[in-house]
């Protein structure tokens, strides 16, 4: 892989796979998300698979941000659907997936006038926009929402739905998806 490129990748978590996770990872799912999290296990697992990296040397930020030298990456899961970026580059990337769905997003007028009167599909373009700005740059999800979004937005129609994808970019790099068949 080119390091003068960001990666992407959105796949449906299987119903089963074996993953040689190490402990500080396993550990850090378990503690964050719970236990048999499986959409987060995949997403490590397929990072590890797609970077070929040693992901025992992957530290956490207070915020709970991982970092790994050499490495720049983001995860996230929605509804059994995972998305993962990367890039050997120094870019801040950030990337965040959420399944459109009928939910009351109304809240989010009362941090930012910029989710005031959308329909849900703009309402959930915008919100995944916010969160993988928020990824990129280390910020908090429900303070610092002034913040311009750079990268791509796009909906994805899978069979289980339409699922809302953006990823944040601070540099100009390309923005290349990427496949992998388990």
């Amino acid at each position: 892989m080119k390091s003068n490129a960001i990666y992407y990748i959105v796949k449906k978590t299987p119903i089963s796979f074996e993953h040689n996770l190490p402990k500080n990872i396993v550990d850090y799912i378990n503690d964050k998300r719970g236990e048999n999290n499986k959409d987060s296990l995949y997403a490590w697992n397929l990072l590890q698979k797609l970077t070929k990296v040693d992901l025992k040397s992957v530290t956490f930020l207070e915020s709970g941000k991982p970092i790994l030298k050499g490495l720049n990456f983001s995860i996230s899961h929605s509804y059994n659907y995972v998305a993962i970026t990367f890039t050997k580059s120094n870019a801040n990337i950030g990337i965040d997936l959420e399944r459109i769905r009928d939910k009351d997003l109304s809240f989010l007028s009362k941090f930012s006038s910029k989710f005031s009167k959308k329909d849900t599909t703009t309402l959930f373009r915008l919100w995944t926009e916010h969160e993988a700005t928020v990824k990129a740059l280390n910020l908090n999800v429900f303070k610092d929402f002034d913040n311009n979004f750079k990268g791509i937005s796009k909906t994805i129609n899978t069979i289980d739905g339409e699922y809302s994808l953006s990823i944040y970019n601070d540099s100009n790099l390309k923005i290349e998806e990427l496949t992998y068949e388990d």
